[in-house]
């Protein structure tokens, strides 16, 4: 959480330095005093006044509070028993002032013991709310409050058959897990279409032969002197361990490259064309970094050229040239399981990043965290994003960018891609288009 605060701190503009927020927090519950830990820590934050925020657990009554899926959250934690009771469902926990909703996160389902989870699940983005609403009243450029709404009812209490139930059904799921074949072992792989027509064809799809026992993931496609190459994610067994990898696309007698490998995880290998040079910025959110990459003899040799961000852990950082300057869309990963969107600006590719004023885009897990470059597909500006909601890597959603400009972003659904293009998959989380050549990552 300190590092989201100093990230967004840095990078923004319009706040008064000599601002500071004072907040008081009234009550006993563990995620409660995880929130005033954090908060504590902020160097402009103060406690002790008459001026104070008050933040509280109670069921009832004024102050800043949280809301879990509509319900006001409390002390006894009631309503994490009576949400995980309805079975693993995702949460939406959201933080209300007398201004209205200062922001909200649309968490995945938790497993396990689902109100101990998603418990934890809260504890650890609940924070993160307070962060943004406190830099907001100092005068960072982040979006505004949502308007006010009508006052949450508490949650019930479960009572003691509903607990009882609880405890049968988790009963039940680890006896079923146990039975042969109920958990099977699925990987990633690659599908090349070579003529879409503009859509998702439903057959026609040619499986992208790697490095042998390998599984890969996170294809880009880039168009170079006649070639076309696939820049992706080689995943090395029996590890998670990723490593970044380059093959002639539709050329299944050749051999693949790896053409970056580090101490730690790296995938989402995002390959872009600028001013006559190539550039990549992989994911390494392992390393806590936001790298810059220049091919010194593409596609097989890169340079590391300059650390953009460092702290914090961003995922599928995804850049845009629009309209003279640079924009970077990316996603921070809160513990367990919680993203959080951003868009960030600069005058130049390597130049220091502003966060902008749209920021943050969306805490909703459906549509928070990037799914492939932004580029042109029918004739509209598209940035796919994974939708995680249910899961992790489950399915895609195309977002038309309507305007973009320094100041102003919106954008809106116009396609959803599932796991559906080709038989027997469980999940599609990539989406890369080059010219009528399309590729798709697949868990199957």
């Amino acid at each position: 959480m300190a590092e989201l605060a100093r990230l967004l701190l840095d990078t923004s503009v319009g706040r008064d330095r000599a601002a500071t927020v004072r907040f008081t927090f009234d009550g006993n519950s563990p995620w409660l005093k995880h929130c005033q830990s954090v908060i504590d820590a902020l160097p402009f934050v103060q406690r002790g006044g008459p001026d104070d925020i008050v933040v509280t657990d109670s069921s009832r009554g004024p102050g800043w509070h949280f809301g879990l899926n509509g319900r006001r959250l409390s002390e006894d934690l009631h309503e994490f028993f009576w949400h995980s009771n309805r079975g693993p469902h995702a949460i939406e926990l959201s933080l209300y002032s007398e201004r209205g909703v200062e922001g909200t996160f649309r968490i995945p389902p938790a497993p396990g013991l689902y109100w101990r989870e998603q418990n934890a699940s809260a504890m650890q983005a609940a924070p993160a709310l307070l962060i943004l609403a406190a830099l907001r009243r100092a005068g960072c450029t982040l979006r505004p409050a949502e308007p006010a709404v009508a006052a949450l009812p508490p949650g019930p209490s479960p009572g003691f058959v509903p607990l009882s139930w609880f405890h049968v059904k988790q009963l039940a799921k680890r006896g079923y897990l146990r039975l042969p074949g109920a958990n099977p072992t699925v990987r990633w792989g690659i599908a090349l279409h070579p003529d879409t027509g503009g859509s998702v064809p439903a057959s026609g799809w040619q499986w992208v032969r790697g490095f042998a026992g390998h599984e890969a993931a996170d294809p880009f496609l880039v168009h170079h002197q006649q070639n076309l190459w696939l820049f992706y994610e080689d995943i090395v067994p029996p590890s998670v361990h990723g490593r970044l990898a380059v093959t002639r696309a539709f050329a299944d007698a050749a051999e693949p490259s790896v053409i970056l490998e580090k101490p730690y995880h790296l995938s989402y290998p995002c390959v872009f064309e600028h001013g006559g040079d190539w550039f990549m910025i992989p994911e390494s959110a392992a390393n806590a970094t936001v790298d810059l990459y220049r091919a010194r003899r593409f596609p097989y040799d890169w340079d590391h050229v300059k650390t953009l961000i460092q702290g914090p852990s961003l995922v599928d950082t995804t850049p845009l040239f629009h309209a003279g300057r640079w924009y970077f869309f990316t996603t921070i990963m809160l513990p367990r399981r919680a993203y959080l969107s951003l868009l960030f600006v600069a005058e130049a590719l390597d130049a220091p990043w502003q966060l902008h004023p749209a920021s943050p885009l969306t805490g909703d897990a459906a549509i928070a965290r990037g799914a492939g470059p932004i580029t042109r597909w029918n004739g509209r500006l598209i940035r796919p994003v994974q939708d995680c909601l249910l899961r992790y890597g489950r399915s895609m959603t195309l977002r038309e960018i309507v305007s973009l400009s320094p100041t102003t972003f919106e954008d809106r659904q116009v396609e959803e891609i599932m796991p559906t293009w080709h038989p027997g998959l469980s999940g599609t989380h990539t989406f890369c288009p080059a010219g009528s050549v399309l590729a798709l990552d697949a868990l199957r």
